[in-house]
């Protein structure tokens, strides 16, 4: 039985990479050096962030402030981040104070078995919605946003998050509500007039947004149109009328009167003005109901009369009797 050959396989590199380093002594050169560092003069601060960067910092701090949120469960996905932040009865504005997750169990449960398990982790002992000035802060907020904007894959102006220079980030919370102001109006707009779908798409090609991002964004705009048409039967009637009197004073300055009678015609209907009779529910319901019941009557009155007529036996007229036949009877009857 012939033995097959084995090949040594040498990997000298990976294993010097995986040996534990061994202790050597300093030289003098070395020693130098390392007291040089040591008791060198301290690095100074990294330079401010630059104003020119200003609007796409504010564009970060909302994508980093709306992810933050939900994972502390301030907002929901169709919430504004303004109204929801502003909201809360703790006197403290989580936008610059620590806020711990306020997530029910079930909710707990659910972000540890998202992508969110870090933040969560990390936000435990309370994060803020915008970079702060004070460095402990500055660095809980620093791990969080990094491991969100590695789930988002956003690229952050350079220093932001940086725990020394992101509290001179210069963004302001009414900075980041207007921005979401703006992109709302602007994503109701464009879902009016391309749908939601290419709007969606839109948001993520050009702006570079996630896909659960530019979602939440149509939500948004969804949400906000709804608010915005929830108005009642006679707001709406009130501001009707006040668009057809508009329409009529244009249409008398046109010296148009075709016009202006059908807007006039119109408005009264709008207005409830050409009904004959004023609206009385009272009689009204009064007249359904005797209306129905006489249906029902007519309808009774008919079966009972289709029921005798099918019933009833025909009458023999005394004129007309058969002399043999009645004969005949008078036997059978003896």
């Amino acid at each position: 039985m012939t033995q097959r050959h084995q090949v040594d396989v040498e990997t000298p590199a990976l294993e010097r990479f995986l040996a534990e380093p061994v202790a050597r002594p300093m030289t003098d050169e070395r020693a130098l050096s390392f007291l040089r560092e040591a008791l060198g003069p301290i690095e100074p601060d990294p330079e401010p962030l630059p104003a020119e960067t200003l609007r796409q910092r504010v564009v970060d701090c909302w994508r980093l402030a709306r992810g933050i949120a939900l994972v502390l469960g301030v907002c929901a996905e169709d919430e504004p981040l303004e109204r929801a932040a502003d909201a809360e009865d703790a006197g403290e504005s989580p936008w610059t104070f620590p806020t711990r997750p306020k997530l029910s169990a079930s909710q707990q449960q659910l972000v540890r078995l998202g992508e969110a398990t870090d933040m969560h982790r990390i936000a435990a002992r309370g994060v803020t919605l915008l970079p702060p000035a004070d460095r402990h802060l500055a660095a809980t907020w620093c791990a969080v946003a990094s491991v969100l904007a590695d789930e988002l894959r956003l690229r952050p102006e350079p220093g932001l998050l940086d725990p020394r220079t992101c509290g001179g980030a210069g963004v302001s919370p009414k900075m980041v509500a207007a921005l979401e102001e703006l992109m709302v109006d602007e994503a109701g707009r464009s879902i009016l007039e391309c749908g939601e779908r290419a709007t969606t798409e839109h948001f993520r090609d050009k702006y570079g947004l996630a896909r659960r991002e530019a979602v939440g964004l149509v939500r948004l705009a969804r949400a906000d149109a709804m608010r915005m048409g929830g108005s009642s039967v006679e707001e709406d009637r009130a501001l009707m009328v006040l668009q057809l009197k508009d329409l009529a004073g244009r249409c008398r300055e046109e010296m148009n009167t075709d016009k202006e009678l059908r807007v006039l015609k119109e408005l009264a209907r709008v207005q409830g003005l050409t009904r004959s009779e004023p609206e009385d529910l009272g009689r009204l319901f009064a007249g359904v109901i005797a209306g129905v019941a006489d249906r029902q009557d007519r309808r009774q009155l008919e079966s009972q009369r289709r029921v005798i007529d099918v019933t009833a036996e025909p009458v023999v007229e005394s004129g007309d009797e058969d002399p043999a036949a009645l004969a005949e009877f008078d036997r059978e009857e003896r």
